[in-house]
This record gives C-alpha cells, structure tokens and sequence, in this order.
C-alpha cells in the first residue's frame, strides 16, 4: 500500500475542565475498521495493546477510539459498526473534505474517505436550531438496547429534540458490581435521577463514594470524572443530558476518589448532589407539591429540575413550565397519568406511567390528572433569562 505523509495533529479538547483536558491525540489520517461487534472488537484490540479512549453514544454504542502508544501523541484507530452497516468491509483512512489527500491520493491503493472528526466529538446543538413540534406524542420506546458498560436503555424522547436533549430510562435488571471505569462526558448538561433501586458512585473531588436512594439525583457537571460502582437488583436511573449524541472519554490518569475540592467548577458548573430524604416540599398549587432538585444555583440559571407530586383528588392542575419560562422542558411519568393540553391550539395528549414528552415555549401548557401521579420535571431557560 502506498503510503501518505501527513502532519500529526491533535483532537481538540472539549472546553469542561481546564484542569484535566482530552489528551491530543494523533487523528489525521484516522484509520477506521469497520466492525459488526463492537464489544469482540474493543476486546481484541486491548489484548492486542490498545487501550480504549472513547467510545459513543452511551446508550447504544456504535463506535470506540482505540489507542496505542506513548507520550503526547499516539497512534488511533476507530472501530465503528456505521460503515460495516453500510457495507464497508475493509479498513479505510478519514480525512478532512478539504484535505489534498481526499483528492490527490494518485495510484494509492488507500481508500479515503471524507468525514472529520464528527464520530468523536459532539457539539452543543444551537437555540437556533430548526423549531420542533410544541405537542409531540407521548410515550417512549419501548425497546431495550444494552449500551456503555452493560447497562439497558430505553430512550424517552425518540425525536431527540432535534439533537439538543436525550432522555434515557437506565435499568440494570441484576444487581451488583457494575462493570464501569473511570470516564467523563463531553456535554452541556446532565442530569441523573435514581427513580427505583440504589446505585453507588464515586465522583472527582468530592470524597468516597456514596449511594443514590430513590428520589435522589446528580447534576454531572460537564467533564467530571465518575465510575458507576455497584448497582441493587432492578435499578432505574432516569439520565437528561444535551446535546443528544456525546462522546464518553475514558479517563486513564486519574484514580478515584480523588480527595475533595467542593468548591471546584466543571465546565462552568458546580456539581450537585441532591438527597430527596429531608429536602423540603414546596406547595405549588391545591393538592401539588414539588422538591426542587436545586440545579438552578449550579448552572447559573440555565437549567432547573424538581419532583411533582399530585394528589389527584377531584381534578389537579397546574400551569407549566413549572419555575419560569423555559425553552425546553421535560416530563416524565415516574407514576401515575398525566394529560397536557396546549390551552392555546387546543391539542392535548396523555402520559401513562413510564412515558414522557418535550414542551417548548410556543404554547401555554397546562397538566392534570385525576389520580396520584408523581413526574420529574427538567427545564432548560434562554440564556438571557435569569431569575
């Protein structure tokens, strides 16, 4: 094969921990290997010496980052089960499409491809982006997929938000050890919320690990490392996290715990580390209550969550978004019924347990229920919102 000659250069590191970047790592030409099993591949290559960098999405993974080498630069390979779907067979190089190799690779026998650096990286989709439908249809997937470390997903918001949100249903069906490592994410906002069962968790900087009870959740802020540790029998995680597809970068240098440095920002936002047992209600309207989640103070403003609890007697209502103007605003049904009627074009649509939905701020929303129903609401607010 025909060799090419190019300048090394580094993958850009994700701005959500000045303290500990993304290593650079050597990616132009990126080799590719088409494969059908991530899994089999990712172990075969560690046998053979490399050692995992990256790998995405997290709830159903379709590529990793394979890495071999020493020192400020090494060698990279990415497996990805895209192009074996699409038919590719044979490894190929990815450039950039405006790379002279694109156009210029002469009598190699090399084949390259255009594609950059889409496939381990993710961008923060813009407020900008195309408008989405203000009452879509309730309801979730109700398939399971086995994504990172063994752990089942269930997706709650199909149409993704126009790539801006995900919202996943974790379940780990066994308890136990959970086969995870120390990683962290390149994302904008991420919200875990223990809904039934128990897991514990380690996290940088803030001390041993502890343990998640229902009712509880964490604001993982951008770039903090964590390892999921130990997991109860039938756990259920609900996970918010934007943008919609995300790189999870293994961290290889640090061990946990790590000490403890509470005051520290990741990302431009504080972690948070809400416990449900003590926490106070606060009433919202008759027979409704609400616990905050306390994300507001941690992300400047940009994000708040709370649990809603409704009696259901007679008739409960209430007006939404629930805090203040919000641009994008999640419910899900943890139990109960929910009905949400748009009293402006007059749609409405109704949320059975295990179902949720995405609101934006073209409408005026309301909620009832005639039953007891409990939901986790999670809201984005503009930027030029504050409260």
């Amino acid at each position: 094969m025909t060799s090419q000659s190019t300048p090394l250069r580094a993958l850009p590191a994700p701005d959500v921990n000045a303290d500990r970047p993304v290593p650079p790592v050597d990616t132009r030409p990126a080799w590719v290997l088409p494969c059908g099993d991530l899994d089999s591949s990712v172990e075969q290559f560690t046998s053979a010496g490399f050692a995992l960098l990256a790998i995405g999405p997290a709830d159903d993974p379709r590529w990793a980052l394979m890495g071999h080498g020493h020192g400020r630069y090494i060698t990279t390979l990415r497996l990805d089960t895209n192009s074996y779907a699409a038919g590719r067979r044979q490894p190929f190089l990815e450039v950039d499409d405006g790379d002279p190799l694109l156009h210029s690779a002469g009598e190699s026998t090399a084949e390259f491809v255009a594609a950059g650096l889409g496939a381990v990286s993710s961008s923060v989709a813009l407020e900008t982006d195309p408008p989405i439908p203000s009452l879509p249809a309730a309801g979730a997937s109700p398939d399971w997929v086995v994504g990172r470390a063994g752990m089942r997903y269930r997706d709650l918001l199909p149409d993704r938000w126009g790539g801006q949100f995900i919202a996943s249903h974790i379940h780990i069906p066994k308890g136990g050890p959970v086969p995870d490592y120390v990683h962290y994410h390149h994302v904008d906002f991420q919200l875990i919320f223990c809904h039934r069962g128990w897991v514990r968790v380690v996290y940088q900087d803030q001390g041993e690990p502890f343990v998640l009870d229902p009712g509880d959740a964490i604001l993982q802020a951008p770039g903090i490392r964590h390892q999921v540790l130990e997991a109860s029998d039938d756990l259920h995680v609900i996970e918010v996290s934007s943008p919609a597809e995300h790189a999870t970068f293994v961290e290889h240098d640090l061990d946990l715990p790590n000490g403890v440095d509470v005051g520290h920002s990741y990302g431009g936002q504080q972690f948070v580390h809400h416990r449900a047992a003590g926490s106070p209600w606060l009433p919202n309207a008759e027979g409704i209550r609400r616990q905050s989640l306390d994300l507001e103070p941690a992300t400047s403003g940009r994000y708040s969550a709370s649990v809603i609890e409704m009696e259901g007697s007679g008739d409960s209502s209430m007006q939404l978004p629930l805090v203040r103007p919000a641009d994008f605003e999640f419910l899900t049904v943890l139990d109960g019924t929910l009905t949400v009627a748009d009293s402006v074009g007059g749609d409405s649509v109704t949320c059975q347990t295990g179902a949720a939905l995405g609101l934006d701020d073209s409408g005026s929303w309301s909620a009832r229920t005639t039953e007891p129903t409990r939901l986790l609401a999670v809201s984005r607010h503009r930027r030029t919102d504050r409260s």
